[in-house]
C-alpha cells in the first residue's frame, strides 16, 4: 500500500503535470492574437520591432537551453550534479521551440504588412548584438577553447534569455505611453502571458514543496520569465485598462491618422499620437 509520502508525492507531480501544461497552453496562445491581430488589421503599427527583435533572441536561447538539457543525457547528469535537480520538464521544451517558430512567422508578418516608419532603434539593434555576439562567443569558448563545459555555455543562453526579457516589455511600455495608445498591441496576448507566468511560477514552486528544497528556482531563464512576464503584463494591463482606456479598439486607426512619421524604435518614437 501506498504511504502518505508516496501519496504526498505523487500529488505534487500531478499539480505540477497540470501547472506545466496550463502554462504552456497560456503562454503558446498568446502568441496568436498578436498574429491574427497584424493579420486582420494589414499592418504592425503600434507593434514594437524592438519587442520582436529581442523575443526573438532571447526565445532562441531558451530554446537551445531547454532542448539541449532535457534531450542529452549527458548534460542532464552534469546539470543534475552542478544544479541538484533536473528543472526542465518537457513542457518548457515544447513551449521554447513553439513560441520561437511564433516569433519568426510575427517577424515574417513584419515583412510583408504596413509598419508605416517603424524602425527598430540603435539601442536595441547594439543590445541584440550584444546578445548574439555573448552566444557565439560563449559557444567558441566551449567548443574551441576547451576552456568551459557545455552546461556553462547553456547558463549563458540562460542568462541571455533573462537579460533579454527584462529589457523587451520596455520599447513596447513606452511607445504605448509615447501613442497614448494601446492600438496594436492585442491585450489578449498580455493576459494569456500573465496566465503562462503565474502557472510557471506555481510549477517551481510546487516542485519546491515536494523535495524540499529551493533547486527548481535555479533554472534561471524559466524563473526570470515567470517572473518579469506576471510584472510588465500587469503594467500593460494598466495602460490598457486605466490609462489609455479610450482607445482599445483598433478599427479607430482605420479613421485616425496613426502612421508614425519617424522611426518608432526605443527612444525615437512619435510624441502625442492617439487613436
Amino acid at each position: 500500500s501506498e504511504t502518505p509520502a508516496m501519496v504526498a508525492e505523487s500529488t505534487y507531480n500531478i499539480l505540477s503535470d497540470v501547472c506545466g501544461w496550463i502554462y504552456f497552453v497560456a503562454w503558446s496562445i498568446s502568441f496568436y492574437p498578436q498574429i491574427i491581430l497584424n493579420y486582420r488589421r494589414k499592418s504592425v503599427t503600434g507593434f514594437s520591432f524592438d519587442f520582436l527583435l529581442l523575443n526573438i533572441t532571447g526565445f532562441f536561447s531558451y530554446m537551445v537551453f531547454n532542448s539541449v538539457i532535457y534531450f542529452d543525457k549527458g548534460v542532464q547528469r552534469e546539470y543534475i550534479e552542478k544544479e541538484g535537480s533536473l528543472s526542465v520538464q518537457v513542457n518548457d521544451v515544447v513551449f521554447a521551440i513553439h513560441a520561437f517558430v511564433m516569433c519568426i512567422i510575427t517577424g515574417y508578418q513584419v515583412l510583408i504588412y504596413d509598419r508605416g516608419n517603424q524602425k527598430n532603434s540603435p539601442i536595441v539593434l547594439g543590445i541584440a548584438a550584444l546578445a548574439w555576439i555573448t552566444i557565439l562567443v560563449s559557444f567558441l569558448v566551449v567548443k574551441v577553447g576547451h576552456e568551459k563545459d557545455l552546461v556553462w555555455f547553456l547558463f549563458m543562453l540562460g542568462y541571455v534569455k533573462v537579460a533579454v526579457s527584462f529589457i523587451k516589455y520596455i520599447p513596447q511600455a513606452i511607445m504605448n505611453y509615447r501613442r497614448k495608445s494601446t492600438i496594436g498591441w492585442s491585450i489578449i496576448n498580455i493576459q494569456l502571458d500573465f496566465t503562462g507566468g503565474a502557472f510557471s511560477f506555481l510549477q517551481m514552486l510546487i516542485l519546491s514543496l515536494r523535495d524540499g528544497n529551493n533547486d527548481q528556482f535555479s533554472n534561471v531563464p524559466k524563473l526570470g520569465l515567470s517572473v518579469l512576464s506576471v510584472v510588465f503584463d500587469i503594467l500593460f494591463i494598466f495602460q490598457h485598462y486605466v490609462l489609455y482606456k479610450h482607445s482599445n479598439d483598433w478599427k479607430q486607426e482605420i479613421t485616425a491618422d496613426l502612421q508614425p512619421t519617424e522611426k518608432t524604435g526605443l527612444l525615437d518614437i512619435p510624441e502625442q499620437i492617439k487613436g
